[in-house]
């Protein structure tokens, strides 16, 4: 009897065993990344955006605050995005408002991408600024691509 007891224990504590040593099921992916992390994804884009406009050291030390200005500012006129994508209008009245709203939104981050534009160009060449401007749309291109990838 107490063989069998012996032997009951022992094959729990190895069942036990076994279980706990499985990785969780959200580590099947291990190309998924388990959470965005801001800090990486800014620092990413600004190297991206450095290799491919080519800026010296010099010019990346006087327009990369710059740059992160104007994305702080617009990242604030991009949250107000999610609170409209929230939005449900129940009638046309309620959709013409948030159809405005969105529409003011776009202009005002339009704006910002303008005025900094100015910036840019004093502490960098018009050529650089016009390099960035395309090394942000390829970045941003190459990124959804990812997230599309991921999603399937």
């Amino acid at each position: 009897m107490k063989l069998r007891q012996l032997f009951f224990i022992l094959a729990l504590m190895l069942t036990t065993l076994t279980v706990s040593a499985q990785p969780p099921k959200h580590n099947d992916r291990p190309d998924r990344e388990h959470k965005f992390n801001p800090e990486k994804f800014a620092r990413a884009q600004e190297a991206f955006i450095v290799k491919e406009a080519q800026l010296t050291q010099q010019e990346t030390a006087a327009f990369m605050p710059v740059f992160r200005e104007m994305l702080q500012k617009q990242r604030t006129l991009f949250r107000q995005y999610r609170q409209f994508a929230k939005a449900k209008p129940q009638n046309d009245k309620e959709a013409t408002k948030l159809l405005k709203d969105v529409d003011d939104l776009d202009l005002q981050i339009k704006k910002i991408e303008i005025d900094y534009h100015a910036k840019f160009c004093k502490v960098i060449s018009p050529m650089k600024v016009y390099q960035v401007h395309k090394a942000m749309n390829k970045f941003k291109h190459i990124t959804m691509e990812r997230v599309a990838k991921r999603k399937n």
